[in-house]
């Protein structure tokens, strides 16, 4: 899906978006240090723009606010580009002033109603058009013979491993949708790449399971629909994510360390020998 939007500084970037839900001023909203939100009670406190696709559909500031671009750029901790809901130009004078100065720069366009939300993945081209790469959305009726398909794809490789197919692979796909439990993550053609299944659970995030197919693996899907049960948990207001996996599946017992989570018990559940993860929110 792509989108013609009007460029104020050409340039070319790709990554995750982040939309502003309220308006913000730069100046006194925006750590010039750690790209960090610190305006009290914006939705998005404590967010980091940098290395972004930041949205901007609302402008508000002082002129002060192409200063704390500027100092951005300077430290490597600006946004990967700037999409404005309208044309201003006070961020665009701190990014022009980083240009004169021979600094590296970021491309400013301008689309009305950008219809974006946080976590799609698009990119910008010299010409202003935007191109939305990845989309996560909740996951609609329709979608469920995708996750169904996506689920056998990832996981049919353990099925001799285990003996038997993974509990994903029997997964109520249709009562987890029906619930609310499933996002999905849509490619540029709108068809389903990945999915994630949690639900709040005794005061914890439980991560059902999640899955990626073979031909989106290693381009970070997997981690931005974690990374969204995260967020999830944290907006309410749990104190964990937790999750599960069989042992046999030691690519994912290698990585969730990595992301943060610590193993917590393993033992045989519903005939599956399950190795327990668990990441505190702070």
């Amino acid at each position: 899906m792509s989108f013609q939007s009007d460029v104020l500084i050409e340039g070319e970037a790709e990554g995750e978006v982040l939309f502003l839900e309220a308006p913000i001023s730069f100046w006194g909203g925006v750590d010039p240090e750690t790209s960090k939100i610190t305006l009290i009670g914006h939705p998005q406190y404590g967010e980091t723009i940098a290395g972004k696709m930041l949205v901007i559909p609302d402008l508000i500031g002082s002129s002060s606010s192409s200063a704390v671009m500027l100092e951005l750029l300077h430290r490597k901790m600006a946004p990967k580009a700037l999409i404005l809901g309208m044309r201003d130009a006070i961020l665009p004078v701190g990014v022009v002033a980083a240009r004169q100065m021979n600094w590296s720069t970021i491309p400013v366009v301008v689309l009305r109603d950008p219809p974006f939300k946080t976590g799609d993945i698009i990119s910008i081209s010299r010409t202003g058009l935007i191109e939305k790469t990845l989309e996560i959305r909740l996951a609609e009726d329709d979608d469920a013979e995708a996750v169904r398909a996506c689920a056998e794809e990832a996981f049919q490789q353990y099925v001799d491993a285990i003996g038997k197919k993974p509990a994903p692979m029997v997964a109520d796909f249709d009562a987890f949708i029906d619930a609310g439990c499933v996002h999905v993550a849509a490619d540029a053609n709108g068809d389903v790449i990945g999915y994630i299944i949690f639900f709040p659970l005794e005061g914890d995030m439980f991560l059902e399971n999640v899955a990626v197919k073979r031909s989106a693996a290693g381009k970070g899907v997997g981690k931005r629909l974690i990374s969204l049960c995260e967020k999830e948990a944290r907006l309410s207001g749990c104190d964990a994510v937790k999750l599960y996996t069989n042992e046999k599946m030691t690519g994912n017992i290698s990585l969730y360390p990595q992301l943060g989570y610590r193993e917590t018990d393993r033992r045989t559940e519903d005939g599956f020998n399950r190795v327990f993860f668990e990441k505190e929110l702070r």
